[in-house]
Parts: structure tokens; sequence; C-alpha cells
């Protein structure tokens, strides 16, 4: 027979019950609290990691974004955003902060002035023609990209012709080979700041701001010249670029120039003191039509490799002095035009002066209407043509030439109405038979130094009556 259960047992057994459901309430609570915590470390962390990403993205050229400003005048026209990328990039498109689907070309309903935002969501590696042609183009901001990656920025804003405003500060150009034409056209902007652009693998920045019209400033004072190989035409045509200076250090390698500086009609200060260790290959026209340049010094340019000279500073005519004295012209053989109407120049150092391979110095000083005393009898002269090469030098007093199998010389003189004394004891015209119109000056009088036995008879029959004769093959004065 089976004894009646204590009441002291039962209730120790509701304790213990009463203990477990207590123990696991609390470590129930204790696992939720710590799943809880759990779940917002990964949150942090996955928030973080975002970030992270987001800054690694911006350093390596994801999620980058390009904020611009559009001018529309008239309202439901339809204008070009953006020129397809060649690398079909995915872009995002917001017009005054709200998302657009991306086309390249929008309808706008209304006149005025847009905001618009592209965003990038792969890596930009080529920016080549991007902008081209955005003729609706008024602002650009790339501050908000990294192009670490980027190698080609050709033709990024050409053709821009509403262009006022670029800000290219912070920018990463380490990488940057080619900026070829990349404001060519640009005529509306006023101001360029590319102070921070790095350039040292730079090679070629032809036209880069050719036909800037409008454009008076531009900071590029620490670009890095070292391995840029042309710069062709780099601000040809810049009417109202006053200064310029180029004052980085620059290490030897080559060089093209042509035409660099041509047209910058208002250009008057320009520093190229450290191109000095440059080898410079072309120069022909690099500073045509300078007319406000007054002073230059390229003493200290290498120039042994360069083969032309032609209009180097033709229509300079406010240039008042050229240092030349250290330049070595034994590679020349064109220098046709190159002080044409550099009519403020009065006087120019030739002692280095090497015309040994020249094949042409046509209208070398062709209108240098100040230019008074000159000497090239020094100089080894063997080419077929030096027509006017002192037409229009009308202050010129005293002027010694030395020739050899010269057969073109139309011209030479002409103009020349303050001619005093014409040295050409070592001028060879024995092969003139033609060509020979207005080689002496119309004036009344004169002092000519020459030798009949080289000068020949062609030209000894066109002086000029009444001029004082002094025939070296004779001793002869009359």
């Amino acid at each position: 027979m089976m004894e009646p259960a204590d009441p002291k047992d039962d209730l120790l057994n509701e304790e213990n019950a009463d203990l477990k459901k207590r123990k696991f309430i609390i470590y129930s609570l204790i696992i939720l609290g710590i799943v809880a915590l759990i779940i917002i470390i990964i949150i942090v962390i996955v928030a973080l990691n975002k970030e992270d990403q987001g800054q690694q993205s911006q350093e390596s050229g994801f999620l980058n974004k390009i904020k611009a400003n559009y001018i529309v005048k008239d309202s439901g026209s339809k204008i070009k955003l953006i020129n397809k990328p060649i690398d079909n990039l995915n872009i995002h498109l917001f017009i005054n902060d709200k998302e657009t689907n991306f086309d390249y070309e929008c309808q706008f309903n209304e006149t005025g002035e847009y905001s618009v935002e592209f965003s990038f969501n792969e890596e930009l590696t080529n920016l080549s023609s991007l902008f081209m042609d955005v003729i609706n183009l008024k602002k650009i901001d790339l501050t908000g990209i990294t192009i670490d990656k980027v190698k080609n920025m050709d033709n990024l804003f050409k053709g821009c012709i509403s262009l006022e405003s670029a800000n290219l500060n912070k920018i990463n150009t380490l990488n940057l080979e080619s900026m070829k034409s990349m404001f060519q056209g640009c005529t509306n902007l006023i101001k360029l700041d590319m102070e921070n652009f790095i350039t040292s693998s730079t090679k070629d920045t032809t036209s880069m701001f050719e036909n800037c019209y409008n454009i008076s400033e531009i900071n590029i004072n620490y670009f890095n010249f070292t391995n840029i190989e042309d710069a062709n035409y780099m601000f040809r045509n810049c009417y109202s670029l006053t200064e310029i200076s180029l004052v980085n250090d620059i290490k030897s390698s080559d060089i093209n120039m042509k035409s660099a500086f041509s047209e910058c009609h208002s250009l008057k200060k320009l520093n190229l003191e450290k191109f000095g260790k440059k080898n410079i290959k072309e120069l022909s026209f690099m500073f045509n039509n300078c007319y406000s340049l007054e002073s230059i010094d390229l003493s200290k340019f290498d120039i042994s490799q360069v083969t032309s000279i032609d209009n180097l500073f033709s229509n300079c005519s406010s240039l008042q002095s050229i240092d030349i004295s250290n330049l070595n012209f034994n590679n020349v053989e064109y220098m046709g035009y190159a002080f044409k109407y550099c009519s403020k120049l009065t006087s120019i150092d030739l002692s280095n002066f090497n015309t040994s391979k020249a094949k042409t110095i046509s209208g070398l000083f062709f209108g240098c209407s100040s230019l008074e005393n000159i000497s090239m009898n020094k100089f080894n002269i063997n080419i077929t043509s030096i027509a006017d090469l002192f037409n229009g030098c009308s202050s010129l007093k005293n002027v010694a030439l030395k020739v050899d199998n010269v057969k073109q010389v139309d011209r030479v003189f002409k103009n020349c109405t303050s001619l005093k004394v014409l040295d050409l004891s070592e001028f060879n015209g024995l092969g003139i038979a033609l060509y020979i119109n207005d080689f002496f000056p119309i004036i009344e009088t004169a002092n000519i130094i020459y030798n009949s036995s080289i000068f020949g008879k062609s030209l000894e029959n066109k002086i000029p009556e009444g001029w004082n004769k002094t025939d070296l093959n004779n001793q002869t004065i009359y």
C-alpha cells in the first residue's frame, strides 16, 4: 500500500519547475540579446563596408559623378547631353536632382539653366570625346570623380562653344597620356585653372587650347613637359591670352612646337626659361602673329634638331628684342619670313647664325622697318633664292651680305630707303640671269662695294645711277 505524497515534495517540485522556467526565459533573453547584438554588429559592419567601398570606389574610379549645367535657349528643344562613351559605361542621369531615364539626348520643355548629374557605375578608363560638340554645356565639375586609370582625354570638351567654367581641381591625372584638342573650340571659356594637373605621363597636348578665342588666363604653371612630345598648335588662336608661364623644371626630351603660340594676339609675357633642357624639333610659326609680344629669350633653347624656323616670329610687330645668340642653327633648312614684320626690332645678334644647310631664307627680314644694321657676310649662303630678304627694311643703313650660287634675287633690298652702305664684296651673282626685279632700292645715292669678277653683269648693270661704286676687282671707285 502506497504512502500519500508529502506536500513538501510537491512544493519543491513546483519550485524546481518554476526555477527551470525562469532560467529558460533568462537564457532565451540572453540568446536573443546576443543574436540582436550580432545583427547590430553585422549591420554596422555592412554599413562600414559600404562606406569603405564607396571610398575605394572613388579611389578606383567607381561610382563617380560628374556635375554639369546646361543652358536651354529654345523651349521644347532636344539637346545632346553627352557623347556615347567608347566603353559603353553604365550611366545614371539626374536632371535637377530627379533621376531620368538616360538618353544621350534629352527634350527640354522650358528654357533656362538645368543642373545635370551623371553617375558612372563602372570604372572610367577613357574620357575621349565624352562632351565633344555638346554646344549647350555651360559649366562642368569633375571634382567628384577620380580618373587614375584614364589615359585619354582627347577632344573631351572640343567644340563646347557655351562652356564658361570647368572645375578640374583634385582629380588624379597621374596616368594621363594624351589631352589632344581637349578644350579646342571652347570659344566662351575665359579662365581655366589646371594647376593641380599631373602631366608627368602626358605625351600629347596638340591643339589643347586651340581656338579658345576669349580665354585670358590659363594656370598651367606646374605642367610637367618632361615627356610631352607634341605641343603643336597648343595655344593657337588664343586671341585674349595675355601671359603664359611654364616654370616647372623640364628634363631633356624631344618636343614639337609648331604654331604653339601662333595668333596669340594679346600675349605680352611668356616665360619659357625651363625649356632650355628640351630638344625642340619643330619651331615654324611658333610665335606667328603674336602682335603684343615685346621680348623673348630663347638663348637656352636646344634647337640642334630643328630643320625649319619658317615664320617663327612673323608679324610680331611689338617685339623689340630677341635673344637667339646661343641657338644652334646647324641643321636649319627653312628660314623663310622668320622675322617678317618685326617692325620694332632695331637689332639682332646673328653671331651664332648658321645658314650652311639653308634651302631658303626668302623674306627672312621682310618688313623689319626699324632694323638699322645687319651683317651676314660671315655666313655661307649657298641657296638659289634670297627673294625679299630685306624688302621693307626702311631704316636699314648698313648691310653686309655674302652669297654663293644664288639665282633668284627679286626685291632683296626693295624699299630700303635709308640704305647708306651696301657691302656685297663677297656676293656671287654669276648664275643670275632672271629674277632680279627691284634688287636695289630706288634712292638717289648709296655706297656699294662689290667684286665684279664674281658679282655678275646682270646685277652690275642694275646698280642705280648716282651711287658710289667700289669695285674690289680692280680697286676702282667711281
